[in-house]
C-alpha cells in the first residue's frame, strides 16, 4: 500500500491504489489535501523487478562465454590436465572456472527469485 503524508502535520498515512489523487482528509489535524505518492526508491530490489531477470541472464550468458572459453583452451591444450595444471595459461582457466561459477549460481538465483515473485497474471 502506497504511503502518503499530510503537509500541515506530517502524518503519514496509507493510500489504497484506487485513492491516488483523490482528496483525502487527515485524521490528526483535519486537513484536506490529494493524496499524492512518491514513487519508492527502493523498487528495483523487488524480486518481480525485470532487472532483475536481466541481469540474471547477462550473468547467466557471461558463464556460458566463460565455460565455451575454457572448453576452447581445453581443445587447444589436448588435454584437461595440461590446460588447467600447465605452465601457460592454466591460472586464467581456473579463474575463468571460478568466475563462470560466481556468475551461474548469481544468475540462477537472480532469475529465480524474479520468477518466483511475478505476477503470475498481469492482466
Amino acid at each position: 500500500m502506497p504511503l502518503t503524508a499530510c503537509p500541515s502535520c506530517g502524518s503519514r498515512y496509507g493510500v489504497r491504489r484506487q485513492d491516488v489523487g483523490r482528496t483525502i482528509r487527515c485524521t490528526r489535524c483535519e486537513t484536506r489535501f490529494p493524496a499524492e505518492v512518491a514513487p519508492d526508491p527502493r523498487r528495483f530490489l523487488r524480486g518481480s523487478h525485470p532487472v532483475g531477470l536481466v541481469v540474471g541472464v547477462l550473468c547467466l550468458a557471461a558463464a556460458a562465454a566463460l565455460v565455451g572459453w575454457v572448453v576452447w583452451a581445453v581443445v587447444q591444450a589436448g588435454d584437461l590436465n595440461r590446460a588447467v595444471h600447465g605452465v601457460e595459461g592454466g591460472e586464467t582457466v581456473r579463474r575463468c572456472l571460478q568466475v563462470a561459477a560466481g556468475c551461474l549460481v548469481a544468475g540462477a538465483i537472480l532469475v529465480a527469485r524474479w520468477w518466483l515473485t511475478r505476477d503470475p497474471d498481469p492482466f
